[in-house]
């Protein structure tokens, strides 16, 4: 099988959408999402990628977010979403996915690249402990 990995466009929301849905086990607000995600995919320290087969199927997908943080004294690539479809896992598609993040927080001279990751998904973890991720904090959140 042949994976790539390429920037996302505007013209993906559909397919980002859906994989957000299935991250986040629930139905989103469509028009909010295409708002956030069209503002986002402009901003220069966004970064959405899509995975794909053969070139052309959408099989998976991530995003970074990156900010200058004064506790680093330097800007800070964070892993906001991660998403592969189940029947390429285990495939190498999310250390791909993984991998054109890094190489995108190098180029923009990244300090640290974090991710969260809720703690029922303790596959995920495993996934990050094995690409190099050191888990060194806990977040704490709070519905508003």
């Amino acid at each position: 099988m042949s994976f790539s990995v390429r920037t996302a466009h505007l013209t993906d929301l559909p397919i980002i959408y859906e994989f957000i849905c299935k991250l986040e086990e629930q139905a989103l607000d469509f028009e909010l999402f295409e708002e956030i995600f069209a503002q986002n995919i402009q901003h220069p320290n966004r970064h959405y990628l899509m995975a794909c087969h053969d070139q052309q199927t959408a099989i998976g997908c991530a995003s970074m977010h990156a900010q200058k943080l004064l506790h680093h004294c330097g800007l800070v690539g964070e892993i906001q979403e991660m998403y592969v479809l189940p029947q390429y896992s285990s495939l190498g598609v999310g250390k791909l996915l993984l991998e054109a993040l890094k190489a995108i927080a190098q180029r923009d001279k990244c300090v640290l690249l974090e991710v969260t990751s809720h703690n029922k998904r303790i596959d995920t973890h495993r996934f990050y402990d094995q690409n190099d991720f050191i888990g060194t904090h806990t977040k704490f959140v709070m519905k508003i």
